[in-house]
This record gives C-alpha cells, structure tokens and sequence, in this order.
C-alpha cells in the first residue's frame, strides 16, 4: 500500500468521533457497512456546539464511475447517510422523502474528502437538510438538499421488526 492508504479518517477539533452509525436497527447501514480502501472508508463525526454531522472520507476503484472519479450514486448515497445522521442526532427518526443532488466537479478517487450535513429547518414532521462533500480546502465537488421525514421512532422499530422477521425466513 502507499503513503495515501495511512490517512486516519481524524476528526476536527471539537467533533466527537461516531464509532458506529446507527438508527436504532442494527443492521449495518449501505454505504458504511464493509468499509476497504478499494471501495469506501468512511468515518462520521458530529459536533455538539454547531449540531451538525462531518465525515472524512475517502474512495477507491470499486467506487468509480467515470475513469479516475467517484459514481455519482455512491456520492449520492454518501449524502443521503450523513444528512439523515444529521437529522438521527437531533432526536428525528427520519427517512428520506425528496433528495437533489447537483454535481459541481468530478469528483477524484483517492483524495481526503471532508461532508457536512445539517438542518436547515424543520416544519411540523418535515425537516430540511442540507449537505456537500468537498476536499479539505473548501473546493466543494457535490452539494445536496433534501427534505426528510420524521416517521417517530415506534415507527422505525416496526420497519425494523419487520425487517428481522423477513431475514429470519430467508
């Protein structure tokens, strides 16, 4: 492996590291479940004074889309997860109802990525969040907006309920 493989995924200062992300179910989340440095490493943060979601992050060849730059879904995925933590961390048990994506530059593979996410406003269930993935000195590659809705957590648990029933008959 060369030096770029070192990378520690660091928080900044003042952002709590999130050792796992999770919503209540424990079923491993789509984009960081089974991280590798061919495809996704990833790491979420949060920080408690702005009330807001990061990550560092970084992709490999399994994440390509265009030659030598990331699938445009896997940097939708990305966002649609750190939005949606930023939303769980405010105590919104939220699902994604709408989501734009807008694509500012290519984005290249193995190169330190920094994600924000936050809250914007939330309105009766509906919350609004937005977020962009950018390298370290500000150059932002994708921006996204989205409204999310809260569906309350007994909601949630039931989804998750019947998600294990139907992985127990498999």
């Amino acid at each position: 492996m060369s030096a770029e493989y070192n990378w520690k995924l660091l928080p900044e200062t003042g952002w709590e590291p999130l050792e796992s992300f999770t919503t209540g179910d424990s079923t491993p989340k789509f984009v960081s479940a089974e991280q590798s440095v061919d495809r996704i490493l990833i790491r979420y943060f949060w920080d408690p004074e702005r009330r807001d979601a990061r990550a560092h992050m970084r992709m490999g060849q399994h994440a390509q889309g265009p030659p030598g730059h990331v699938h445009g879904g896997c940097l939708a995925s990305i966002l649609d997860e750190l939005m949606g933590l930023a939303a769980w961390r405010n105590e919104l048990a939220v699902v994604a109802r709408e989501l734009t994506i807008r694509y500012r530059k290519p984005t290249p593979l193995w190169t330190e990525l920094v994600g924000h996410a936050w809250i914007e406003r939330v309105e009766g269930r509906n919350a609004w969040i937005r977020g962009h993935i950018a390298n370290p000195d500000g150059t932002v590659y994708v921006e996204s907006e989205g409204v999310f809705t809260d569906i309350g957590g007994d909601r949630f648990r039931e989804l998750a309920a019947g998600a294990r029933e139907v992985r127990a008959q498999q």
